[in-house]
């Protein structure tokens, strides 16, 4: 009697992902200085190329044969533009500080936050968090660079979009309408109408502008606040649109007064500039809750609005809310 023979256990392939392990993409970020390591590049918002060798033909995580760029150049890697040579040579040379600030102005100091006409900065927690858990942040590398994170959830919590420390992360079968503009200082993700999505952009102001900017933004916002105000009974304000003659400077508005002194005196870079990152509009869940970020301030799950009001607390979120 013939014995059968015994199959012998089949062993699958270990499943590589494409998306870099966290150890890899931290690895590579340092490696670049936080920025688009392409000569007269410099852009922050990276993505990782694998090239040596590329990802068609091995699958690996091998930060040797791997480089973070941005999400300009990595297309042009994928299309062949430069050489193996050429991108390990990217890889030994990463563009100097000066650069990354001229290119992007990044902020040797604290930045300004403006979502809608909220102004917030970041008090050690985090500039914005619902129910403790963080939407944006930022860090300091161990040079000093600017490091931004955002997260970007879904009604089911899924992450859709995801900046940490300058790298960026997009779910793109989900995606509507994306754009990046050529210097990564815009950035506008929609999944679709009254769907998820964020719309932000990076600007540096002289303190004169700054002024200007949210005196304009100030005025905009009470003049459709009183034309609207029968339909807004939820509003907070941090002072009433007759206290502030229509919001014609900031001396009228305690909050905005406040956000220009803070800006002023811990924001104010060596060019005499000060960094401001604005939401214009967003839509976003966290910890089960809708928020939204619409062009005079933040509406919250149930329809009360938070407008023309400030945070800038020690320690903690700069909104928590």
């Amino acid at each position: 009697m013939r014995k059968k023979k015994k199959k012998r256990d089949q062993v699958r392939p270990l499943q590589i992902p494409r998306e870099p392990y966290p150890e890899v993409k931290r690895a590579l970020r340092q490696e670049v200085h936080y920025a688009c390591p392409v000569p007269g590049c410099g852009r922050p918002l990276l993505e990782f190329h694998h090239f040596d060798p590329p990802w068609q033909q091995k699958h690996h995580q091998n930060p040797e044969g791997m480089i973070a760029l941005c999400t300009v150049c990595h297309p042009k890697a994928d299309r062949g533009t430069w050489t193996k040579a050429q991108l390990h040579s990217f890889k030994r040379n990463p563009p100097p500080e000066e650069l990354i600030r001229t290119t992007f102005g990044w902020s040797e100091r604290s930045l300004l936050y403006r979502l809608g006409s909220v102004y917030a900065a970041d008090n050690n927690e985090g500039v914005l968090a619902v129910g403790a858990q963080r939407m944006l942040w930022e860090e300091r590398s161990a040079e000093g660079r600017l490091l931004f994170s955002l997260n970007l959830f879904g009604e089911k919590g899924q992450t859709l979009l995801q900046v940490r420390q300058n790298s960026l992360s997009i779910e793109a079968s989900r995606i509507s309408d994306l754009i990046i503009n050529a210097g990564a200082t815009y950035l506008k993700l929609w999944l679709g109408e009254r769907k998820p999505g964020i719309e932000l952009q990076f600007h540096r102001f002289s303190l004169k502008q700054l002024k200007e900017k949210m005196e304009k933004n100030a005025k905009d916002c009470v003049e459709r606040i009183q034309k609207n105000h029968e339909q807004m009974p939820d509003t907070k304000l941090d002072g009433s649109p007759s206290s502030n003659n229509g919001g014609e400077g900031l001396q009228d508005n305690p909050a905005l007064n406040f956000a220009f002194d803070y800006a002023s005196h811990h924001c104010l870079d060596s060019d005499g500039t000060v960094t401001l990152v604005t939401i214009t509009r967003a839509r976003f869940y966290a910890s089960g809750r809708l928020v939204e970020v619409f062009d005079h301030g933040i509406r919250l799950a149930g329809g009360s609005e938070l407008i023309l009001s400030s945070s800038f607390a020690n320690g903690g979120f700069g909104y928590n809310l």
